[in-house]
């Protein structure tokens, strides 16, 4: 055994609790780069948010057509990767996680790249398969019980809210201009090489017993708020009553608070921060009861709400390690997942198993989950501080500067602001009005396509556009805030919206 192995940036002795991830008799623990594994986890949250805004949305579209694929099919696709996961997490727990780990690590990386290029029919599969992946390698990072886990994850998703950002709020799975394709290229091409590096090193699984395992349960449904509610543009912006930037900037500055407090929360795991998984917690319940009052109180719950993610996840994957076997562990991470299908399932409206869920019920139910679970593990022994922080900043810069770069230089392409629909008509002139059923902004193929409406209506050049079916952060829709981005790529900034729902 080495003597000490440097785990993302710190140095610790082996059998200290939570970070330290000993080297096996014979082999060399090499020095870990900083920064490595927190860019490792912030990046698979990126790609996997991405496969778990699209998946939903493809079997979704299956499902209400008139069927390519069988609704039988189509319904054994959506289970599968859930079902899977739950034998793949107890699978692990008992064998070499290495070659898992850098298997569904580039299956999910080639999965997304491959929905990006694919017809909507194959799409559907490769996105099962892509979230198998995905949630197989989050099952042996939490496994793992790694430093700054919360911290990963919240940047992750604020990456991924940038990215959607950038391209006008559009789920990246339904571009089909090179430049988009390219961006995709760049970031799993990166999570690729960080799997790759991460496999070379020895890893260790840790031990939980039951009242230590049992907060990882909040993992999976934890993940669908942070990826569908507190980095979506349409529901931010609607219930804060501020436009398509205000939304973002929200949604930024609450990732950063994210970053901050699952920093803080592991350099002093036995302060007051930790308590922070709490207060978000009550944020998230607070935030889905509250109804639509737009208000900037409503902003600094979503900030609060950020913070407590990032903490709470944090304290979550690192308590309670070395206490006992890794089976129970790994089936409180299964359960979390399968907890994600049914919250997936209530988001979507169709229920589960002929029983309607709310989807309001079913945030407040998470926020509870994300409350209690950090509750209970800050009852168990805190971890040895791990000093992160600033130690994993240069590798996420990279994780964003290829995408980012090639998204920046293609946005006026891909966003089509123009000033198309301005000089319309002299003053005095009758107004032009249009309106068009944008059907969930589904094409007649199948795909999301919110640049085909785009394309229709530029023509007209319409002084007024009434619309109907119009998606703001639907699952069913892929996230997509349909509103935000035709007042961008049509130069029409005033809506008024009247939610059916």
């Amino acid at each position: 055994m080495a003597d000490r192995v440097s785990v993302d940036g710190g140095t610790h002795r082996p059998g200290a609790p939570a970070e330290a991830l000993p080297a096996r008799a014979g082999r060399r623990a090499p020095a870990t780069r900083p920064g490595t594994m927190s860019a490792l986890v912030a990046v698979t949250v990126l790609v996997g948010a991405e496969l778990l805004r699209v998946f939903p949305s493809l079997v979704a579209w299956q499902l209400g057509s008139t069927a390519r694929l069988s609704v039988a099919a189509v319904v054994a696709v959506a289970v599968a990767p859930f079902v899977l996961t739950t034998v793949a997490a107890v699978a692990v727990a008992t064998r070499e996680p290495t070659v898992v780990l850098g298997v569904a690590g580039l299956v999910m990386s080639a999965a997304r790249l491959g929905v990006q290029v694919s017809d909507p029919d194959l799409a559907v599969l490769l996105a099962g398969v892509g979230l198998l992946a995905f949630l197989t390698t989050i099952s042996v990072l939490a496994l793992m019980a790694l430093p700054l886990f919360g911290g990963g994850v919240v940047v992750g998703v604020v990456l991924d809210a940038a990215v959607r950002a950038a391209l006008g709020t559009r789920d990246l799975a339904w571009i089909d201009e090179p430049w988009a394709v390219a961006a995709v290229a760049a970031i799993v091409t990166w999570h690729a090489l960080l799997v790759l590096d991460r496999v070379r090193r020895p890893v260790e699984l840790h031990g939980r017993d039951l009242a230590a395992s049992l907060p990882l349960v909040a993992l999976g449904p934890v993940l669908l708020v942070e990826s569908f509610l507190l980095t979506n543009q349409g529901w931010v912006g609607e219930h804060l009553g501020v436009g398509w930037t205000g939304a973002t900037a929200v949604i930024a500055t609450a990732g950063v608070a994210g970053v901050v407090a699952a920093a803080a929360t592991a350099r002093r795991p036995d302060s007051w921060v930790p308590w922070l998984g709490v207060a978000g917690g009550i944020a998230i319940v607070a935030l889905a009861g509250g109804g639509p009052l737009p208000g900037w109180w409503w902003a600094l719950g979503v900030l609060v709400a950020q913070a407590g993610v990032g903490s709470g996840l944090t304290t979550i994957a690192t308590r309670g390690v070395g206490t006992g076997g890794r089976l129970t562990a790994a089936w409180a991470v299964a359960l979390g997942h399968l907890l994600l299908l049914v919250a997936l399932t209530a988001f979507d409206g169709r229920g589960v198993l002929g029983v309607a869920l709310s989807p309001t019920a079913t945030v407040v139910a998470i926020g509870a989950l994300l409350a209690g679970g950090t509750a209970l593990a800050r009852r168990r022994p805190a971890p040895r501080p791990h000093g992160a922080g600033g130690a994993q900043i240069p590798s996420l810069l990279v994780v964003v500067a290829a995408p980012m770069a090639a998204l920046l230089i293609a946005l006026p392409v891909l966003s089509g602001v123009a000033g198309d629909a301005e000089g319309t008509g002299e003053p005095g002139f009758p107004v032009r009005v249009a309106t068009y059923n944008v059907r969930l902004a589904f094409s007649a193929d199948g795909r999301l396509n919110v640049e085909e409406v785009a394309d229709a209506l530029r023509p007209g050049a319409p002084d007024i556009v009434g619309l109907q079916e119009v998606p703001r952060g639907h699952l069913r829709s892929g996230g997509v805030d349909m509103l935000g981005w035709l007042q961008r790529s049509l130069g029409l900034p005033y809506a008024a919206f009247q939610a059916a729902t």
